[in-house]
């Protein structure tokens, strides 16, 4: 199987920090491509807040809503759950972990969440930064010295998790068809060689300017690994942030004798992807896109960021988390560290989204925070089929907003 790159959804961040048609969140597609996907930004704003949805609908479920969706989508399974105030109010799952094989999703599958994992890495080094073990002004010359080519060495951590360094979308074709390492430290060490490699040549872009970069948060993740004396970045993450919140995490696709697989959409059809076969990015990329949780773990990581728990965090650091340093001037619309933010609610005045996506292009999968509401809202499939799945996604989330009176 060749190598995937992330995808990148297309967002309208039109501002002097910005081009105009600056990536915002993410999913995969294969490296080659860059063709950008539908603008989901302004697409799930409006659906989520500017429809005028009426009261709940009382014979209506989870459960009923996501067996509509997967069947009208054609999808193969699909997961959605809901967490308001700090509760699970509703979780359900529907369709096949492989598809033709007859076994059905469990409540408690672990799902891949692509670039949703890039807000795990911006928490991650936020910890490290309030214990002093890093800030986010620390510059590449800073870790690497002249390892680096001098253009890189001014670069920061915070344009690093802002997507605004000046690094590329994504590592070379043949970087990204290297087998992944056995160990973690095995990994760590070919994290670090990717990096070292990158930042020895020129920087391609112009640091300030917004370019959705997957080399970029793998930068961030290595950074994090040399500052921490070698602790590869999977480690850290789980120590740092999953650990006190009673989270495992694991990465990659998920594996086991009962596990889902991610399917690929091809020409004659989809296929399911052998998580031990070639079934994800490589593993050096994880600060980018490799994270995996069952859904009602990925609510409680969500809810962490909502009710901003300081188990993990200060205020001050959730707020900086949530913030972009540059937002498009008519949509409010801007990429912070890590989490996409929309502060006024497409305009309905419902109070700020703040969201993620992800997909390998086997898997995709949707994070929601809705403040005002005091809500989370996480959607998951195991199909790659993108082009079905997003607006699935988005007609979901408009009739859970509804359901669920999560709307003013």
């Amino acid at each position: 199987m060749p190598s995937r790159g992330e995808y990148a959804l297309a967002g309208a961040l039109s501002n002097p920090s910005f081009q105009p048609d600056a990536i915002l969140a993410s999913g995969s597609k294969p490296l080659r491509e860059t063709r950008p996907m539908p603008r989901i930004t302004a697409a799930l704003a409006a659906l989520f807040f500017l429809l005028p949805l009426p009261a709940r609908a009382q014979d209506s479920t989870l459960a009923d809503l996501l067996s509509d969706a997967r069947e009208e989508a054609g999808l193969i399974g699909m997961g959605a759950a809901v967490m308001v105030e700090g509760e699970i109010v509703a979780l359900a799952v529907d369709g096949e972990r492989i598809k033709g094989k007859g076994g059905m999703l469990s409540r408690d599958d672990a799902w891949h969440l692509g670039s949703i994992t890039k807000s795990m890495t911006g928490t991650l080094i936020a910890t490290m930064v309030e214990d002093g073990t890093l800030s986010f002004e620390t510059t590449i010359g800073d870790i690497y010295g002249d390892a680096a080519d001098e253009s890189w060495r001014g670069v920061t951590l915070s344009q690093l998790l802002t997507h605004t360094s000046g690094a590329p979308g994504n590592f070379s074709l043949i970087d990204m068809l290297s087998d992944n390492p056995e160990t973690r430290t095995g990994i760590s060490r070919q994290r670090q060689a990717k990096v070292e490699k990158m930042i020895s040549a020129p920087l391609p872009g112009k640091s300030g300017e917004f370019l959705y970069s997957n080399v970029g948060f793998t930068i961030a993740g290595a950074m994090a690994e040399k500052a921490a004396d070698g602790t590869p970045w999977e480690e850290l993450l789980s120590e740092r942030v999953f650990t006190p919140l009673g989270i495992e995490i694991s990465f990659g696709p998920p594996t086991g004798e009962a596990a889902p697989w991610g399917h690929a959409k091809g020409i004659f059809g989809k296929s399911p992807r052998n998580p031990a076969a070639r079934a994800d990015n490589p593993a050096f990329i994880g600060p980018a896109g490799t994270a995996a949780l069952p859904l009602a773990d990925l609510l409680r990581y969500g809810q962490a960021h909502l009710s901003q728990d300081p188990a993990l965090l200060s205020r001050a650091s959730y707020d900086l988390l949530h913030t972009p340093p540059s937002r498009n001037e008519e949509t409010g619309f801007g990429y912070a560290y890590g989490w996409v933010s929309d502060p006024s609610g497409g305009g309905y005045g419902a109070g700020p989204i703040i969201w993620h996506n992800g997909s390998n292009t086997y898997w995709y999968a949707l994070l929601i925070l809705v403040p005002d509401e005091r809500a989370v809202i996480a959607l998951v499939t195991n199909d790659g089929d993108l082009e079905n799945a997003e607006p699935a996604f988005q007609k979901l989330a408009a009739r859970i907003a509804q359901d669920f009176d999560l709307t003013p």
